[in-house]
């Protein structure tokens, strides 16, 4: 794991929109500003999105035509200034994921006008599982734990950053993707994601960018989340959705123009939801060479007879591949990304 003197040197910068930001293409377009936020010695484009008008799900579109011949630059030591796509299969390094999901696991919720929400889950030994999880990951000499959407709740979440800080989980890892979870903020809801170091503490997180309806049942019950964090090492950047965030391949969200090496998203859904982070992962493959890893719970309101345990995309070429052979019935599995 690295030393406390390495952590220091990451950064998590996030794109932001003002509070009073006027709408560009749509109320919820995406697009960047024409200055750049600097942290040390790495730079990223700011993306903003203008304030959302009601608590409908939005359509997030970048403008094409702003975007166009545009991309994140990143400095460093290691890594030379605007790393193009024809040069990053070269020059990215191999990244070792866990991907953890959960036996006989049960969403708990309640509803208010906006919609559902997630109270709590029921899983199998949850905490065990993590537990081994982490001492698997660190005897494999991964990079990082990847959970799905939903599966961590703030409870869950409080004892993982207890146990592993206090010492008494192993945990060798750079850092954890701690899956997601319905949390209020300032009398808000949003679904958000934290990251967690090796050492259990909280180096950035990511609110969901969209609000899953599918126009029959009950909408998520969230405010959309405002920016785009991007995780920063001295040889690589990471950024991160929440399922919908990458899967919808209806709209625009701004994934694309970012130029990252790796996108790590934890979902929830089914084999059409995965059809739509497959296809996503692909585009960006072939625009940026960007690698995917994708981590989702199997969920769907009508259970077919024999369902997955979830799905797992580890995305690292251009191979053609379909939702079904990415279907796992495995709890644990780790991936080179």
């Amino acid at each position: 794991m690295p030393s406390p003197s390495t952590f220091e040197t990451w950064k998590t910068c996030c794109t932001k929109r003002p509070a009073n930001s006027p709408s560009a293409t749509s109320d919820n377009a995406w697009r960047p500003t024409k200055t750049k936020a600097r942290t040390c010695s790495y730079e990223t484009l700011v993306i903003e999105r203008p304030r959302r008008s009601s608590h409908s799900a939005g359509a997030v579109c970048a403008d094409p035509e702003y975007f166009r011949g545009r991309s994140a630059t990143i400095a460093s030591n290691r890594c030379s200034s605007k790393i193009r796509a024809r040069d990053r299969a070269g020059a990215q390094r191999e990244l070792s994921f866990g991907a953890g999901l959960f036996e006989e696991l049960e969403f708990v919720l309640d509803h208010d006008p906006g919609g559902f929400f997630v109270t709590g889950i029921k899983a199998k030994d949850q905490l065990g599982a993590i537990r081994s999880d982490l001492e698997m990951a660190s005897g494999s000499g991964c990079d990082g734990i990847v959970y799905p959407e939903l599966t961590i709740t703030g409870d869950t979440l409080g004892e993982i950053r207890k146990k592993v800080g206090a010492g008494e989980w192993r945990s060798d890892l750079s850092f954890v993707i701690a899956g997601s979870r319905h949390e209020m903020v300032d009398k808000q809801r949003f679904n958000i994601c934290s990251i967690l170091n090796g050492y259990g503490g909280e180096i950035g997180e990511h609110r969901k960018l969209f609000q899953y309806t599918d126009g029959t049942n009950d909408a998520e019950s969230i405010e959309l989340g405002t920016e785009l964090p991007l995780l920063i090492l001295p040889d690589a950047t990471i950024a991160f959705g929440i399922c919908l965030d990458y899967c919808n391949i209806s709209e625009d969200p701004p994934y694309a123009d970012l130029d990252v090496d790796y996108v790590l998203v934890p979902s929830c859904g089914n084999e059409k939801t995965m059809e739509g982070h497959v296809k996503r992962s692909a585009q960006y493959m072939d625009v940026h060479k960007t690698r995917t890893l994708v981590v989702q719970q199997f969920f769907d309101e009508k259970i077919p007879k024999d369902p997955p345990l979830g799905y797992v995309l580890c995305r690292r070429d251009d191979a053609a591949l379909g939702a079904l052979d990415t279907e796992t019935r495995h709890r644990w599995g780790i991936y080179n990304l």
